[in-house]
């Protein structure tokens, strides 16, 4: 098990997705002793973003601009969960974090703000 935090990220780099948000603290993130793992595809500044983050992190870091849903599973089932059952089909991305035992980070807004309550993960408002 790593020593430091690890950082999953599995989705489409949009700006409708909060990756705006990321890239505004890209610079501060990087200076974290943190591990970031990124896969997705989308806008180009965003798949550029992730790519150069991955440089500046330590290492075991690792970025993806591609869509691969077994890795996507992998990174988000970052322990095992005794009674899973293989999920078949890729479920919005918090009901697979929360199902693989790991906790999401998502903004409060439609079906996010009643997926996600206190106990399986954090929200944020603005």
């Amino acid at each position: 098990m790593p020593a430091r935090p690890l950082i999953g990220i599995v989705g489409g780099f949009t700006r409708q997705k909060g990756f705006d948000l990321i890239a505004q603290i890209a610079g501060e993130l990087a200076k974290e002793d943190l591990a970031l793992v990124a896969l997705g595809t989308g806008e180009p500044e965003y798949e550029e973003l992730f790519l150069d983050l991955a440089a500046s992190f330590p290492a075991g870091s690792r970025s993806g601009v591609a869509y691969d849903n077994v890795l996507a599973h992998k990174i988000e089932r970052v322990r095992p969960v005794p009674d899973a059952e293989p999920l078949r089909a890729l479920r919005p991305e918090p009901d697979l974090s929360m199902r693989y035992g790991t906790l999401p980070l998502v903004r409060a807004t439609g079906g996010l703000e009643d997926t996600v309550e206190e106990s399986t993960g954090f929200k944020f408002w603005e």
